[in-house]
């Protein structure tokens, strides 16, 4: 094998990390699925969150403040508004031992309270990223579900690469989802 040393211990930070992932999953709230598809990455998020949907709502809406609750995301802020359509740019970066990628993204978001939130990048270091998050009462809170699709414009290795992104997604959902528990639990006192 002809790997650069970085590249070497990379690979094996990503498989110790794996293990660690495995376990955060088991005891995660978050359901989360990657798949890589040549170039295309798939990631598909399901979880239940006990508060009303306009509670989950505000927290995945609340743009000019998510810096605040979502550690990776260093600057949000809406740039315009349209209606029911805004312009959000955020900056950031996933990070996980020798692996991090920055992100940097101005995107068109259309918003159907308190239902769903699609997204579509308008400008960026992604080549493609497009979301759409369904909030769905189901009883006994907010059931929420998000699909989205992705490239890169930097190489994805297909085990290595899917992994991170998948624990890097599960954190940032749950981050959110704590967010959404403790805005309750303050509007409850």
């Amino acid at each position: 094998m002809n790997l650069r040393p970085t590249l070497l211990a990379t690979l094996l930070l990503a498989l110790c990390g794996s293990t660690f992932a495995a376990t955060d999953e088991a005891q995660s709230p978050v359901d989360v699925h990657v798949k890589k598809n040549g170039e295309l990455i798939i990631i598909d998020v399901d979880f239940k969150v006990p508060v009303a949907p306009k509670q989950a709502w505000d927290v995945l809406t609340d743009f000019d403040h998510m810096s605040n609750f979502v550690s990776n995301v260093k600057f949000s802020a809406i740039t315009k508004r349209d209606g029911d359509k805004i312009e959000v740019a955020q900056k950031g970066l996933a990070d996980h031992g020798l692996i991090s990628f920055a992100f940097d993204s101005v995107r068109e978001i259309e918003l159907k309270p308190f239902s769903k939130i699609t997204s579509h990048i308008l400008s960026g270091n992604m080549k493609k990223l497009d979301g759409t998050t369904v909030l769905t009462p189901d009883g006994t809170g907010t059931h929420v579900t998000y699909h989205a699709e992705s490239i890169s414009p930097t190489y994805v290795p297909p085990v290595i690469g899917p992994k991170f992104i998948e624990g890097e997604s599960r954190h940032q959902f749950e981050e959110m989802r704590a967010e959404m528990l403790k805005r309750k639990a303050t509007s409850e006192k």
